[in-house]
């Protein structure tokens, strides 16, 4: 029975150590910083700020004109020039992609494809931890 116990034991440890993290999406907003990212070397990591789009938003209602005939011009060129909806598109698939995973808070981890979703922690060393802990 003892041999058992151990064997188990032994097995639950193996598996902890076992696991594979191929990628991580680290979800955050912009006034939070990634620590440790370092660690990330040999994995697929993205970095997923969440308030691109009201930041994007924000930066353009400064830089419009206050006539409301130039602001139209302003915006018009705007949604025609490719880097603003490449950016602007962007923003949003990240937004998308949070809400996908079901993610309610910051900052949040995806592992491997929603294989996993750790919150609390911008520490990538952090997040291995807790990955291998699990």
């Amino acid at each position: 029975m003892k041999w058992l116990i151990g064997l188990l034991m032994l097995s639950s440890v193996h598996q902890a150590w076992s696991v594979d993290v191929r990628k991580i999406e680290l979800f955050l907003n912009s006034d939070m910083a990634v620590q440790n990212e370092r660690f990330a070397r040999d994995i697929e990591f993205e970095v997923i700020y969440l308030d691109q789009v009201k930041l994007l938003e924000k930066s353009i209602s400064q830089r419009l004109p206050k006539d409301p005939e130039k602001a139209q011009q302003v915006a018009k060129r705007l949604i025609h020039d490719s880097e603003f909806t490449s950016a602007m598109g962007a923003a949003y698939q990240g937004q998308l992609k949070a809400w996908r995973y079901g993610i309610k808070h910051l900052p949040a981890a995806v592992i491997n494809d929603d294989q996993g979703l750790i919150y609390g922690s911008s520490d990538v060393a952090e997040l291995l931890s807790r990955v291998e802990q699990q």
